[in-house]
């Protein structure tokens, strides 16, 4: 009743049945062992892997492990339940996947089948067992003279959101409220709407209903060529902020409504209507280009872009320091027949290095941009739990350097601390090395070098020191540039 979804609720029902597998001082509950006898195992096996199995794509259902099944029930369980107790019961839980997941795949089958779809670049309807990032939401049929504003719809979408409780982690992300004029002189408003974490439409749905609101969630038929699953907040901004041969420019809403999460402002439309760009996006992209230009009789190769480029430095793992970077650019192009990428070569080799950091960058900026807005010390605490990259070699040779210096281990590490937390100021001790060269002044920072990745030069002379400014990069300056050479230590 009213789109609950059965599984969902006997699994609910299931877990809060249970008594909790781990007591409260983290302890094993010695009366786990009983929680089976407490339903019946068999419907309590179906319940947990019908549940699962509903949030799986058909591509994730042809190849789905057991073990992929225990761990996600596992995960929702919330401590009802131990890994080993699951495995308890694995015959069970196999062979109630052997019944649900055809089952599953054939209840898609023949909805696919029995519903047409919808024409491209449209509104699909969608029932209340997908889990989707989007979410199209429609509000009709409402009075002008009474109708709420653009803001107040935004409010109660976002408010019946978090409402429905789906977690700390899901949240919306971008919205953008649209309103259109039916013929009959009422009002309608489209919400676009793009969520951090896949959801279940049903509980959103509900809490609009508490609201006093009536919504249709809908996505957007994408073309069957296309691979663009991410574009689909794309695909509804195109459908309403573009016009059509449905809906004319005039029937358009002028003054859309953008907002996102955290503060932060919306792209413009012109820009948001492309989509979030990566690497397989780029390369979609241009097949879908290709196609388009053959549809319309154009059979000649279009222009190969910097931008095409991207996709294909990630796929062959290239940095701009290869020193053999052109070659493999050109064992790719003739290897694969791609006569475009070979003509673009010829044509740019001077500058390949530059356009292929160019890339790299662009595949790194999100990093990037989260290192620059973190704070020294918890980047260089952080790297704590990475893996070594030496082989444990560095240590013992960096002691051994230090000794033959005669510096003690102890008041540089307090050295090195003080600055990492204090940061680069106008006025205060800088920590310097001194001395001529190949004594290992540098080596003794590397593992700093490593974690804070960009290293410049100012310059270089005989007796050459290495002083570093925590924030935002490491920097190797001549010691000459230092003002006043008896704050040094």
């Amino acid at each position: 009743a009213d789109g609950v979804d059965p599984a969902e609720a006997a699994r609910a029902d299931t877990v809060a049945a249970l008594p909790d597998a781990v007591g409260s001082d983290g302890s094993e509950n010695l009366d786990s062992c009983d929680r089976w006898q407490l339903l019946a195992k068999y419907k309590t096996v179906q319940a947990l892997v019908a549940a699962v199995i509903r949030e799986k794509t058909d591509e994730q259902l042809h190849s789905l492990r057991i073990n992929v099944i225990l761990e996600d029930i596992l995960a929702k369980a919330g401590g009802k339940v131990t890994m080993a107790e699951l495995l308890q019961e694995k015959d069970e839980f196999i062979s109630a996947s052997m019944t649900a997941v055809p089952k599953e795949l054939s209840r898609r089958l023949l909805r696919a089948v029995k519903k047409p779809p919808a024409a491209a670049g449209r509104p699909s309807q969608i029932d209340s067992q997908c889990v989707q990032k989007t979410y199209l939401l429609t509000f009709s049929n409402l009075d002008p003279v009474n109708a709420p504003t653009r803001e107040a719809i935004l409010e109660t979408v976002l408010r019946a959101f978090d409402t429905a409780d789906y977690g700390s982690t899901a949240c919306v992300t971008h919205a953008c409220v649209f309103r259109e004029q039916h013929g009959s002189g009422k009002w309608h408003f489209h919400v676009a709407t793009a969520l951090s974490e896949p959801c279940r439409s049903v509980r959103w749905k509900k809490q609009l209903v508490k609201a006093g609101y009536v919504a249709h969630f809908a996505n957007m038929a994408i073309d069957d060529h296309s691979k663009h699953r991410k574009m689909q907040y794309a695909h509804m901004l195109r459908y309403l902020w573009l016009p059509s041969e449905h809906k004319g420019l005039s029937a358009l809403d002028k003054d859309p409504l953008l907002w996102c999460c955290g503060g932060r402002k919306h792209p413009p439309l012109l820009d948001a209507i492309n989509g979030a760009l990566d690497s397989a996006a780029v390369e979609e992209k241009v097949a879908e280009r290709f196609l388009q230009r053959w549809a319309a009789g154009k059979r000649g190769p279009c222009k190969f872009s910097d931008l095409e480029l991207w996709p294909i430095a990630m796929q062959l793992g290239l940095q701009a320091d290869d020193p053999v970077l052109l070659a493999k650019l050109l064992q790719h192009g003739r290897n694969s027949g791609n006569e475009r990428l070979l003509t673009y070569l010829f044509r740019n080799s001077g500058s390949i290095r530059e356009k292929v950091g160019m890339c790299c960058a662009l595949e790194t900026c999100d990093q990037v941009v989260a290192d620059a807005q973190t704070t020294t010390w918890k980047r260089f605490t952080s790297a704590l739990d990475q893996p070594c990259c030496c082989d444990r070699t560095w240590a013992p040779a960096a002691r051994e350097i230090l000794r033959n210096n005669g510096i003690d281990e102890g008041e540089l590490c307090q050295h090195l601390r003080c600055a990492l937390l204090s940061g680069l100021q106008k006025k205060g001790d800088v920590l310097c090395f001194t001395g001529s060269g190949n004594e290992g002044k540098s080596f003794v920072l590397k593992p700093l070098s490593m974690i804070f990745q960009r290293v410049s030069w100012r310059g270089t002379f005989p007796s050459h020191a290495l002083w570093f400014s925590i924030f935002p990069e490491l920097e190797i300056i001549p010691q000459e540039l230092l003002r006043d050479k008896s704050e040094v230590r």
